[in-house]
């Protein structure tokens, strides 16, 4: 009958909005961490003058780097990447539907921010306080990315539970 029908519509819409909720909380927890790993790195570098030789930072900072790179293609709902792209990766944004509206956000490829930090950081000579000031510079930035990231996944969560609240 039709009270069911629109029962299980209702159903599968929160069901559906909640996974989505759920997908932006694991994106938002793991970018939390990925955010330590850069702060990990920025606190390598402001205290680089411990190190008689400051090049003796970079093999402390790749592994930073791929701690946070690790996380990124940890980052999963449903054996899905959310943060982190691989070349045969079919989605390229996260998608969830209710019964009439449909909510979508761009798949970031956080993996990729990671490539500067690393250029940055390897190809120079941090002997030189320009070199560190430059790596530093580019940690705060991809900080910042990050950040607005994470305000995006909030943001597109708080439209999913207003979708939901005005479902029940």
């Amino acid at each position: 009958n039709e009270y069911n029908k629109k029962r299980d519509e209702l159903s599968l819409s929160v069901q559906s909005l909640n996974e989505g909720i759920a997908t932006s909380k694991i994106v938002q927890n793991s970018i939390e961490k990925q955010q330590n790993y850069l702060t990990n790195i920025q606190n390598k570098l402001e205290n680089s003058q411990n190190y008689e030789n400051k090049n003796d930072l970079k093999q402390e900072i790749n592994q930073e780097l791929r701690n946070f790179n690790q996380q990124a293609f940890d980052t999963k709902y449903k054996e899905e990447n959310l943060i982190a792209s691989r070349y045969n990766d079919e989605k390229e944004s996260i998608q969830i539907s209710s019964s009439n509206n449909l909510f979508s956000i761009d798949k970031p490829n956080v993996a990729n921010f990671t490539n500067d930090i690393f250029d940055v950081v390897n190809n120079n000579d941090l002997n030189n306080p320009q070199n560190v000031e430059n790596a530093l510079n580019k940690v705060t930035n991809t900080s910042k990315q990050l950040q607005e990231l994470s305000g995006q996944f909030v943001d597109f969560s708080k439209q999913l539970q207003a979708d939901a609240k005005n479902k029940i």
